[in-house]
C-alpha cells in the first residue's frame, strides 16, 4: 500500500510539473495558430494586441522555486513575433523553460499576471533568466530605452534578477556605476541571491573601499536581506565581526528578518552580553522584530518568564511593531501591575506607540 501511495504521488508530481511547463506553451501555440491566416498570416492590424502592463514583481523578498522536471520534459521552441521589433525568433517562454526549468512555477505566476500569455516582454525574460549576458543585455535596453515608462518597466524587471552566476558582474556595477536606478536594482538582486560565500565577499569588498559611497552600497546589500533561509550565514559571519558598522548591519538585518532562529540567536547573546555599547546593539535589533512567527517568543519574553531584564524590556519594545489585539492584554497588564517601574514605564510606551501606529 506503502509503494502505491509513493508511486501515486510521484506520478502526479510529474504530470503537475509538465503542466507547468506544457500549458503555458501550447497556449501560446494555439493563440498563435487562431492568429495565423490560411498562408501568409492574418494582417498585422488584425492580430491580438500584447498588452504593455507591467505585472507586479514575482519576488518581494528572496525567490521560493518549486523545481519542475528535467529540461527535456519541456516543448519544443516554437516561434513567435518579438513584441517590439517585429522579428521572428524562437520562443523565449519554451527556451528559458529549457534552460532554466525550476522556473516554471514563477513563470507561470507571472503569465496568470499578464492579460496575454502569449509573451513575456524581453527585459522579463532577460531577468528571469538572469545570466551575466543577460544582465548586460537589461543595462543596454535600459540605456537606449526612448521613454521613462519603458525604462520604468525594465528597472522593475531587473530587481528581481535572482541568477547567482550573474553576482560578480552585478558586484561590479554597484561599484562602478554612477546612475542610481543601476545600482538600486543591482544591489535588490544581490540581496536576493545572496549567501554565505557573497556575504564575505560583500564585507571584503567594503573592507577595502576607498570611498564612504563605496562602503554604503555594500552595507546596503546586507540590510536588503529579507530571507529567513540567510538567518544562519548571517549568524556565522556576525560571530566573526569584532563589532562596527558590518557587525551593526548584520545584527539590525536579523532584526527585520525577524524569524524565530534569528529572535532567538538574538535574545540569547543579548543575555550574555557583557559591555553595554554591545548590549544596546542586540537590543535595537529585537526592537526591529515585527515578524508574527516570533511573536510567542516576545511575549514570553517580555513577560518575565524567560530571560534577563534586559531581554525582557527589548521584547517589550519590539511589541509595539504588532497590532494591539495581539498585544494589548500583556502590555496593559505590565503597565497597570508590573512592580520594577523601568519595565512598568516601557510597557506603557509601547502600548501607547502600537495604538498609534495602528490607526
Amino acid at each position: 500500500m506503502n509503494n502505491y501511495h509513493e508511486t501515486f504521488e510521484k506520478t502526479g508530481r510529474r504530470w503537475m510539473t509538465w503542466g507547468l511547463v506544457a500549458i503555458p506553451c501550447a497556449g501560446f501555440a494555439l493563440l498563435m495558430s487562431s492568429a495565423k491566416g490560411p498562408e501568409e498570416g492574418q494582417p498585422a492590424a488584425d492580430r491580438p494586441k500584447l498588452s504593455s502592463t507591467t505585472p507586479a514583481p514575482v519576488f518581494k523578498t528572496a525567490r521560493s522555486l518549486d523545481h519542475a522536471g528535467p529540461a527535456e520534459e519541456a516543448l519544443p521552441a516554437r516561434v513567435e513575433s518579438d513584441r517590439r521589433s517585429g522579428q521572428t525568433r524562437e520562443d523565449p517562454l519554451c527556451q528559458l523553460l529549457a534552460s532554466r526549468p525550476e522556473l516554471a512555477n514563477s513563470l507561470k505566476t507571472l503569465l496568470e499576471n499578464q492579460r496575454s500569455i502569449a509573451v513575456l516582454p524581453r527585459e522579463q525574460m532577460l531577468a528571469l533568466r538572469g545570466t551575466p549576458e543577460d544582465v548586460i543585455e537589461l543595462v543596454k535596453l535600459y540605456h537606449e530605452a526612448p521613454g521613462d515608462e519603458l525604462r520604468d518597466e525594465i528597472f522593475s524587471a531587473a530587481c528581481n534578477l535572482s541568477n547567482p552566476e550573474s553576482a560578480e558582474l552585478l558586484l561590479h556595477l554597484l561599484q562602478v556605476s554612477g546612475e542610481p536606478d543601476i545600482t538600486t536594482f543591482a544591489g535588490m538582486a544581490l540581496a536576493r541571491m545572496v549567501d554565505s560565500t557573497l556575504l564575505g565577499e560583500i564585507i571584503q569588498r567594503y573592507e577595502t573601499a576607498s570611498a564612504p559611497d563605496e562602503q554604503a552600497r555594500m552595507l546596503g546589500i546586507i540590510y536588503q536581506i529579507r530571507s529567513p533561509s540567510r538567518v544562519p550565514a548571517l549568524i556565522d559571519l556576525a560571530e566573526q565581526q569584532p563589532g562596527g558598522e558590518v557587525a551593526s548591519a548584520l545584527l539590525q538585518t536579523l532584526g527585520m528578518i525577524g524569524s524565530p532562529e534569528a529572535v532567538g540567536y538574538l535574545l540569547d547573546r543579548l543575555v550574555s552580553a557583557g559591555e553595554p555599547q554591545e548590549q544596546e546593539a542586540y537590543s535595537e535589533a529585537i526592537s526591529r522584530v515585527a515578524e508574527a512567527n516570533s511573536l510567542p517568543l516576545l511575549i514570553t519574553t517580555a513577560a518575565g518568564e524567560t530571560g534577563s531584564r534586559a531581554a525582557r524590556m527589548a521584547a517589550i519594545r519590539a511589541l509595539e511593531n504588532y497590532a494591539p489585539e495581539y498585544v494589548e492584554s500583556l502590555l496593559g497588564t505590565l503597565a497597570a501591575t508590573e512592580s520594577d517601574a523601568e519595565v512598568r514605564q516601557a510597557a506603557s510606551q509601547a502600548l501607547e506607540n502600537a495604538r498609534q501606529f495602528s490607526i
